[in-house]
């Protein structure tokens, strides 16, 4: 059976993140590309951004190297509770600032660059999106 490293990566991403009692208690739920219509308070979301293959001199695929979008998003009056989701999605995601590793069928899991801006939703207020690119290694 072929390996899918990009749906080990959301595997990886989703259960530990849920697997939190403390993270689930700071956001409504985890989504894959979007909240829900009607999701309510601060929400995770996550989403694949790029997805590298490496291959050997036969063209059999020896590593991926998936980058995901992890974020919290919420209303800007949450800014807190948003901070707090996030410092404690990084603690499960890189612990003690060392990579997650050999977990969900991946080989690591390191934050690369960190993300935070503002958007206006539709209905004129501010939303703010808190957190970070990791690179998932299958």
């Amino acid at each position: 059976m072929a390996v899918d490293p990009v749906q080990n990566g959301y595997a990886l991403l989703y259960s530990t993140l849920h697997a939190d009692a403390t993270f689930m208690g700071l956001v409504s739920g985890i989504y894959r590309y979007a909240a829900k219509a009607g999701a309510t308070g601060d929400v995770c979301i996550i989403n694949l951004q790029s997805s590298t293959d490496t291959n050997g001199g036969t063209g059999v695929r020896l590593l991926n190297r998936a980058l995901f979008q992890v974020k919290i998003s919420g209303p800007v009056a949450d800014a807190a509770n948003i901070n707090a989701a996030y410092a404690r999605a990084d603690a499960l995601l890189q612990p003690s600032g060392n990579p997650l590793r050999n977990t969900d069928n991946t080989l690591a899991c390191f934050r690369e660059q960190a993300l935070d801006y503002g958007e206006v939703r539709q209905d004129g207020s501010l939303w703010m999106h808190h957190g970070g690119l990791y690179r998932i290694e299958v």
